[in-house]
């Protein structure tokens, strides 16, 4: 922004509160209403995929010259329309046409998401460094607070809706228009609080929007070569798109498990239960495998630490196939694995996140390649996973994530070892 900016505390705390509460909605709530509502495993995780594929483009616009010039109206523009995405849900939560129209909804709320997450960005990074710093903490406690609010509370609240009235799509209805409510007020808040203008304004030329798609592609284009041509780039990359696939197989069919019944191979936890189990509780262990797994690289470096971290993505995954296995109801013991599992994959994916920033030297365009890749590996899997479980079920599934996880020591050792 232009000259020093005002008041950050206003705003800032409310874009990291808005921005995980979102996030949680596209990668968490929306697979619960599918699931409550009842579609299939192989549905629910394609649409879960479907929903996020925008996220590909995302490095992509949080670099756009547009977003630079015009980061308050399109920062603006992104929750008005995510407010009006959620309006419409309030009334397609059932008929014969639900699932296309909330598919459509989810996909304009995701788009949404997209622009406001990298216009955000744009927002924190307009700040000098002393005060990004002062506001560090500020910043990831609101996003953890928004986070535990979507996952934990508002899930625990259409669970509670759901045994009172023994209605899911009407509790679903009324857990949107909450959101709806959060989302609109945020919205006017920050027409009044968010600052103007923008420090690169200046400095960007007034094209036609076909030569800034020509000079964006040729950056682009230019980039990923550069990228391609360092030492190590192909295992790099190789590494980049495949380290995390045994937690993102097990991401979207996690909650589908927690709340399936022990007949069918799964914990039998209402959705009230999956709220506290998972959302809060897996919470906790995701935020303290962050903390630990930063410790760890800081105190001992990365390059004895990540062949530990890579295996932690995929072998906590045998509290799932107990559960499965003997039918473990204990709602404590239910905890205790999912605390496990979410532990496990905060403590490995730092060694992902770490040798990215290493990797890419501080370069925003090798940035967005690695972005690109890393959200490919994140979503793609989501196409097959609800498949692959339903046919082979919740006991060979698991199997399948723990032997993944010889994919993610393999890609680890081949960008370790490999020569320069």
């Amino acid at each position: 922004m232009n000259g020093k900016v005002r008041k950050p505390w206003l705003w800032v705390p409310t874009l990291s509160f808005y921005d995980a509460i979102l996030y949680i909605t596209l990668t968490l709530l929306c697979l619960i209403f599918y699931k409550r509502t009842g579609l299939s495993h192989t549905e629910i995780t394609c649409l879960g995929s479907l929903i996020l594929l925008p996220w590909i483009i995302r490095p992509v616009v949080a670099e756009s010259n547009f977003l630079r010039k015009y980061p308050r109206p399109l920062l603006l523009f992104s929750e008005l329309i995510i407010a009006l995405g959620f309006t419409g849900l309030l009334y397609m939560t059932k008929g014969s046409w639900y699932k296309s129209i909330t598919l459509l909804l989810f996909l304009v709320i995701s788009c949404g998401y997209v622009i406001h997450n990298s216009a955000t960005q744009l927002f924190f990074k307009s700040l000098d460094s002393t005060t990004q710093q002062g506001f560090e903490h500020a910043k990831n406690f609101s996003y953890m607070l928004g986070k535990l609010l979507a996952a934990g509370v508002l899930v625990m609240l259409v669970g509670g809706l759901e045994t009172f009235s023994g209605k899911i799509t009407q509790s679903w209805s009324i857990l949107y228009t909450i959101l709806c409510g959060v989302f609109y007020a945020i919205f006017f808040y920050h027409i009044f609080t968010l600052p103007f203008g923008s420090q690169m304004r200046d400095q960007i030329q007034y094209l036609t929007v076909k030569d800034r798609l020509r000079i964006k592609r040729e950056s682009l284009l230019t980039s990923f070569k550069e990228l391609t041509s360092l030492p190590k780039a192909n295992a790099f990359l190789t590494f980049v798109l495949l380290y995390s696939i045994p937690h993102t197989f097990l991401m979207g069919i996690t909650p589908l498990f927690l709340l399936d019944t022990p007949s069918h191979g799964g914990a039998g936890l209402s959705t009230q239960e999956l709220g506290l189990c998972y959302g809060t509780i897996g919470l906790l262990g995701l935020t303290a495998g962050n903390i630990i797994g930063q410790k760890a690289i800081r105190d001992k470096g990365l390059e004895i630490t990540i062949k530990t971290m890579s295996l932690c993505l995929s072998f906590p995954c045998l509290g799932y196939l107990l559960i499965s296995l003997l039918g473990i109801e204990q709602f404590s013991l239910i905890s205790l694995f999912v605390f496990f599992v979410e532990f496990g994959y905060g403590y490995g994916i730092m060694a992902c996140t770490t040798f990215i920033e290493r990797f890419c030297n501080g370069k925003p365009q090798y940035h967005v390649w690695c972005n690109i890749y890393l959200t490919l590996g994140f979503i793609l899997p989501g196409f097959i996973t609800g498949y692959l479980q339903e046919t082979l079920g919740y006991p060979i599934f698991f199997i399948i994530v723990i032997a993944l996880g010889a994919i993610s020591w393999s890609v680890t050792n081949k960008v370790i070892d490999s020569p320069k």
